[in-house]
């Protein structure tokens, strides 16, 4: 099951489609809601949350579940991979250069000449790399990697941070941002709708697998190497 969006920089359907003949599995595409389909959407998934909770992609993670609803009760997702084997662009950032070569005051004083010339989401990672540079602690540069747009990021009851993996970003990504957001997100859509969903790349044997691996391996030719050299050996060439 895959959800299609308008938006081609979101959309991941043309290659679902590839992947699903490719490997002879059956496979739906259901369109993303607009207009008053969306409004409605957004009323069931806040009456799904039920407190407070900021995840902008609760919404699309309802309308799939509630579409899956009619054909399975039980699905597996993709949950972990990311957090395991560095998959987000805050794992990438830290060996970038305007965190390690630029001084912050270089990039503070030429930053204003170039606003109007940036896209803003560009301004925003760039402004975030220049305060992570004036943080102190992991968890101080987590608070800015997370902060949402140019808001001020705001300090985190993250409690003890078990040392499962050689890299503190990952270690607060797997004991937070994994369980907190994602998984719950998943947890409420799914259940609000009657199906459960299953995560395999959380299971013990793959977690102790990632947990040999170095945080340098894992990020050695950008975001989720190792799972795209495996992607390599698995599937056709200019297929990711």
């Amino acid at each position: 099951f895959t959800l299609s969006f308008g938006n081609k920089d979101f959309d991941e359907s043309i290659e679902a489609r590839f992947f699903a003949k490719y490997l002879g599995l059956n496979h739906d595409v259901l369109n993303f809601p607009d207009g008053y389909e969306l409004v409605n959407l957004i009323e069931k998934v806040l009456g799904a949350i039920d407190h407070p909770f900021s995840d902008i992609s609760s919404i699309p993670t309802f309308a799939i579940c509630e579409y899956i609803s009619n054909y399975n009760k039980v699905v597996l997702t993709g949950d972990g991979g990311d957090e395991m084997f560095a998959g987000y662009n805050r794992h990438i950032y830290q060996n970038k250069l305007a965190y390690k070569m630029f001084p912050e005051k270089f990039v503070s004083l030429f930053l204003p000449y170039f606003e109007n010339q940036i896209p803003e989401q560009k301004l925003i990672k760039l402004r975030k790399a220049i305060s992570v540079k004036k943080k102190n602690t992991s968890r101080e540069k987590y608070e800015v990697l997370l902060a949402i747009g140019n808001l001020d990021p705001k300090p985190l009851k993250l409690g003890e941070i078990k040392k499962y993996f050689d890299n503190d970003t990952l270690n607060l990504d797997f004991q937070t941002y994994l369980p907190q957001l994602v998984l719950k997100k998943v947890d409420r859509m799914s259940m609000a709708n009657g199906i459960e969903c299953r995560a395999p790349l959380l299971s013990n044997k793959i977690f102790k697998v990632s947990q040999k691996i170095s945080y340098d391996q894992k990020v050695a030719g950008g975001s989720k190497h190792l799972l795209r050299l495996l992607h390599a050996q698995k599937f056709p060439k200019n297929s990711n």
